[in-house]
């Protein structure tokens, strides 16, 4: 990711919990409770805001016409993620999707070109399991 780009993906998130290898976080405003892994690093205390990247490798891609954004399931690993595209990662065959004004990657398959998906376009993504959070800096 270079700069230019990865400052669309860092997710504002608050830490809710953490294990060895993974954390669970919450999207402002929602009940969302995403279950990642991520490095034993985080400095955040639970409780507290953090920022960094929810990324995910894609096995499906859906170009919908109605719903809003979600996540699914609302508290777990997340399998489903539904928004509008913000941006493409440059170098990397990588989505932004902003979920409930939270940013997700999603890395798609080679049957997918992420630069021919344009900004604003509503998609929902299938995530397969090992959606990781890697911190901002």
């Amino acid at each position: 990711m270079n700069a230019a780009t990865s400052a669309i993906a860092i997710a504002k998130v608050r830490l809710l919990g953490r294990d060895a290898g993974s954390v669970v976080l919450g999207l402002a405003g929602t009940n969302y409770q995403l279950h990642l892994a991520a490095p034993e690093s985080i400095d955040a205390e639970v409780g507290k805001r953090t920022a960094g990247v929810i990324r995910g490798a894609v096995w499906k891609v859906d170009f919908v016409s109605k719903g809003g954004g979600y996540v699914e399931p609302l508290a777990g690993q997340p399998r489903r993620v539904q928004g509008r595209v913000i941006g493409a990662l440059d170098g990397e065959n990588a989505v932004v999707v902003e979920v409930c004004g939270c940013p997700f990657v999603g890395d798609l398959p080679d049957r997918w070109r992420a630069n021919e998906i344009a900004a604003g376009t509503p998609i929902a993504l299938d995530f397969a399991d090992g959606a990781t959070f890697t911190p901002a800096g």
